[in-house]
């Protein structure tokens, strides 16, 4: 006496033989990835119909169809002949948020040269790692790694761009800084004395300095 369950699985291979389709698993293009994620599916060998439901909201009846994915999420992929059959067989995508690269930069401002160190502070999801860091700064430097040091010598305010390479490539990243990195002028001390020469013969001698130091923005 067969069980339902043995009888449901004895009407699957009924339903695959009649459809004469050859049992083999459907793909995709990719399992993983950051948002928008765009997989193209492939049937099994031998389909002849074709009924795809995404888990998202979105249906196809194409043959190899392409669906993005714009919402974070695990998303059960199903794959039936028609509307309603049978599902035949899954496949499960993992879509995750775009990383957001960011760090932090002691100091952030000061007199030319300023030497400036870099620390990643970037979060991910689960199934993502960093494989690789470039680095843009806004004097025309470059650098790579997690935490790297630059030196500023121009005065002015200056952006700072950081990408990361991982093992997902539409999970790859480049975030710019503007105006992230103050650099001021050091400043060039000077002053003037009246009267000038200081000299006299019979104390006291009163004297006025006044300062003629040049300065940068920051600088009091």
């Amino acid at each position: 006496m067969l069980t339902n369950s043995s009888s449901r699985a004895c009407l699957l291979v009924l339903l695959l033989v009649f459809n004469g389709l050859n049992v083999l698993a459907q793909t995709a293009s990719t399992t993983q990835g950051c948002v928008p994620l765009e997989v193209t599916f492939t049937p099994p060998a031998g389909a002849s119909s074709y009924f795809w439901t995404f888990g998202d909201g979105a249906t196809s009846q194409l043959q190899s169809p392409t669906n993005t994915f714009i919402n974070p999420g695990t998303y059960t992929v199903q794959f039936a002949t028609s509307a309603g059959g049978a599902v035949l067989g899954t496949v499960t995508i993992s879509v995750y948020p775009k990383p957001i690269p960011t760090f932090t930069a002691t100091p952030t401002e000061g007199c030319s040269p300023l030497p400036v160190q870099f620390t990643n502070t970037t979060t991910l999801s689960p199934g993502i790692t960093i494989t690789g860091f470039s680095w843009v700064y806004g004097d025309g430097g470059l650098g790579s790694g997690a935490n790297p040091a630059h030196t500023f010598s121009a005065a002015g305010l200056h952006y700072v761009s950081m990408g990361i390479t991982t093992n997902l490539v539409t999970c790859n990243v480049t975030q710019v800084y503007p105006d992230h990195i103050s650099v001021a002028l050091s400043p060039a001390t000077s002053f003037s004395m009246t009267p000038n020469p200081a000299a006299a013969c019979v104390p006291p001698l009163l004297v006025t300095v006044n300062n003629l130091s040049a300065s940068g923005p920051g600088i009091t």
